[in-house]
């Protein structure tokens, strides 16, 4: 089993149809995994695109949820952007809501103060 652990607007979609072409795996893109046992009946020979912050109910942090999925997976791809105002602002204009926009970049502003 090969997880892409990832954050939204990473190029994860992109990266998971090449890779899983390349290693001729099966996809899945974004399972539901509301339980751990939902987790834990993740199969071998498949390639997941797993979003970070879709956790399960009972998993505590994301720390605990990537660690998790780490515990389980046969091989491990975590991926995130290193530029997180422009990954903001991609989301945002992907939902159009230009109200988010600014909430990010106000987060931004002060993120970069700490």
């Amino acid at each position: 089993m090969v997880s892409l652990l990832c954050s939204a607007r990473s190029g994860s979609t992109s990266l998971t149809y090449y890779l899983s072409e390349l290693l001729n795996l099966e996809r899945i893109i974004s399972p539901k995994l509301n339980s751990m046992v939902d987790l834990n009946s993740l199969k071998k020979d498949i390639f997941y695109k797993i979003m970070i912050y879709d956790k399960p109910k009972e998993i505590n942090s994301m720390l605990e949820f990537g660690t998790e999925v780490i515990k389980i997976s046969d091989k491990v791809i975590l991926l995130d952007r290193e530029n997180k105002r422009e990954q903001g602002e991609s989301l945002a204009f992907k939902k159009k809501n230009i109200k988010q926009l600014l909430l990010v970049c106000i987060i931004q502003k002060n993120f970069i103060k700490i």
